[in-house]
């Protein structure tokens, strides 16, 4: 028996099996905490609708996860009505907009909670799919202060800017939650989207702490600003049209912040 799947020693030798386990990584990390559905794999961030016992024979080998393909989330949902199939067809989307917008597993994780709470306050009927699933990725980043750009976002993925900032604003404002971050909370995924590394972001944050609360930037577009201290703190690894572009805005916007953190900067 593999160490993802432990022996349940409550069975007689030779008989099968029952465990709860995740069928796609067979890690039993399982979340049973999420709204609206049975469970959640932790580990992969596989969502599993129906947690039945899942038998096995005496000595069975769980899935290898460097060789096996990676299972769709509807693969594991027992489809039984309407409500039940628009959350597979949620789920699905929602694996393929994190994917595409390399996400990782916990802010998946989280986005797929506040989408049930969204689905529980009737929040998601009349809306498109898509749009309601990308703002709940966008909400799970500023909750885990991994925040995406609303309309970098927006272009990833094909949809309406302000249909999009709207749902978000109508999700945040029903369920009660954070729906800005402040810039420091921009600066991983510009980060990365920029391809520059750890230090240069640590660099850019020492920047915010010096100019964020004074009086020209503050208030300003969140990503612009988080922007505008990678930039400096880059030191000509990436261009202002670059960082205009993940950042979501307009390269004179950026040039706009850069001005005002050099005069901040020079007193």
């Amino acid at each position: 028996m593999s160490e993802h799947a432990p022996e349940d020693t409550s069975g007689c030798i030779g008989e099968t099996i029952t465990e709860r386990w995740c069928p796609e990584c067979a890690a039993t990390d399982i979340d049973r905490t999420v709204p609206a559905v049975e469970a959640v794999c932790t580990v992969c961030g596989i969502v599993i609708t129906d947690l039945a016992a899942t038998t096995v024979e005496p000595t069975p080998e769980p899935p290898d996860e460097d060789t096996a393909e990676r299972a769709e989330w509807t693969d594991v949902y027992t489809v039984s009505d309407s409500t039940e199939q628009r959350l597979a067809d949620a789920f699905t989307c929602l694996e393929a907009l994190a994917d595409h917008l390399k996400a990782s597993v916990d802010l998946k994780l989280r986005a797929a909670q506040v989408y049930c709470d969204a689905a529980l306050a009737d929040l998601v009927d009349g809306r498109s799919t898509e749009t309601v699933v990308a703002s709940t990725l966008l909400i799970a980043g500023h909750d885990l202060g991994d925040a995406y750009p609303s309309r970098w976002v927006a272009r990833e993925l094909g949809l309406r800017e302000r249909t999009l900032q709207r749902t978000t604003r109508d999700l945040t404002r029903t369920l009660d939650l954070q729906g800005a971050s402040p810039p420091a909370g921009y600066l991983s995924f510009l980060r990365r989207e920029l391809h520059l590394d750890a230090t240069t972001e640590q660099q850019a944050r020492g920047l915010l702490e010096q100019v964020v609360a004074e009086t020209a930037i503050a208030g300003k577009h969140p990503a612009s600003v988080a922007g505008a201290a990678l930039y400096l703190s880059a030191d000509g690894a990436v261009t202002q049209r670059e960082v205009a572009d993940a950042a979501g805005v307009t390269q004179e916007t950026i040039r706009v912040r850069l001005r005002e953190f050099r005069e901040v900067l020079k007193t």
